[in-house]
């Protein structure tokens, strides 16, 4: 795992401490222009959870073009920005799936397991570049989501994407 200066970049709920303090004189200036609960018009991805490579919640709001053009660009390599769908990244729905899909049980919403976090991530951003599922529907759509993100890659699981040390023992996804 890279870190930058020895401190790894994104930490759990380092956008929540970083909006309880934005208003203090020393506040520093956001990581990669992001806040918590941050609103965007227009949006890309409205009310998006935000997860690291170790699958704590780092964040929640929406994102655009820009945000993606600045993850990309400020996100040290080694590191993962993981985005979930506002209702994938709430309490009650990942309980719900959770009851329903017991191979995705583990953690919570703060903390979910590996498996949670790749059957339900709508893309990845890390070294550069922004990952999103191999499905059908990407493949048909790629001129648009391209126009929409950036360079899009599609991957079929993002499990090699996150870091080592939060994979569980022998886990393969693949969609």
């Amino acid at each position: 795992m890279t870190k930058l200066n020895n401190v790894r970049v994104l930490t759990a709920n380092c956008y929540g401490i970083a909006r309880a303090s934005r208003f203090a004189p020393d506040a520093p200036a956001p990581l990669m222009g992001l806040t918590d609960g941050q609103m965007r018009c227009p949006d890309t991805i409205h009310n998006g959870g935000w997860y690291n490579g170790r699958c704590e919640k780092v964040g929640w709001g929406d994102l655009n073009k820009e945000d993606f053009r600045r993850i990309k660009a400020e996100l040290p390599f080694g590191e993962a920005f993981v985005v979930l769908c506002e209702d994938d990244s709430q309490q009650h729905r990942f309980e719900y799936n959770c009851r329903w899909e017991p191979s995705l049980r583990g953690g919570d919403v703060r903390h979910p397991s590996v498996a949670y976090i790749c059957a339900k991530a709508l893309m990845v951003i890390a070294n550069g570049k922004l990952y999103m599922k191999r499905t059908p529907q990407a493949v048909s759509d790629q001129d648009w989501l391209t126009k929409r993100f950036g360079e899009v890659q599609l991957v079929d699981t993002f499990l090699p994407l996150l870091d080592q040390d939060c994979q569980d023992d022998g886990f393969v996804l693949s969609f």
